[in-house]
């Protein structure tokens, strides 16, 4: 799918989109999110919640793990470590497949900062459903 495609078929993700997730860039077996910070994304303490960077990785890695409209790929297991809190204004998610077989999907989602921080990696593994029901 090209980009366009993609980012019409991901419209549909409201909880991502409504929290601001853009797909930036994709590419054989791999995407790139990002996600421009505002107090929305923030918790308790200022800091940004780690719901918001849970959030934008599995986003880049649904985008990454579903590569056109006949793989419906779901996450089912997820590992994350939160490495630095971010003191920048954008996170951008990268999810590269590293495994991809005809029913499951694995990234490897590392988050980092538009000040060079990496914020968090992980890896995300999915379910391919063969029929949405």
């Amino acid at each position: 799918m090209s980009i366009a495609e993609t980012k019409k078929l991901f419209a549909n993700d409201r909880f991502a989109a409504g929290m601001g997730a853009e797909i930036l860039s994709i590419g054989e077996n791999e995407a790139v999110c990002e996600l421009v910070l505002n107090d929305s994304h923030r918790n308790a303490k200022g800091n940004i919640q780690g719901g918001a960077i849970f959030t934008l990785s599995d986003f880049a890695f649904g985008v990454a793990a579903n590569p056109d409209e006949e793989i419906y790929c779901v996450l089912h297991n997820a590992s994350m470590t939160y490495i630095k809190m971010t003191k920048g204004s954008v996170l951008t998610a990268r999810a590269k497949v590293i495994s991809r077989t005809r029913h499951t999907r694995t990234c490897e989602v590392t988050v980092t900062d538009d000040l060079g921080i990496t914020v968090a990696t992980g890896i995300f593994n999915g379910q391919v459903i063969v029929n949405n029901t």
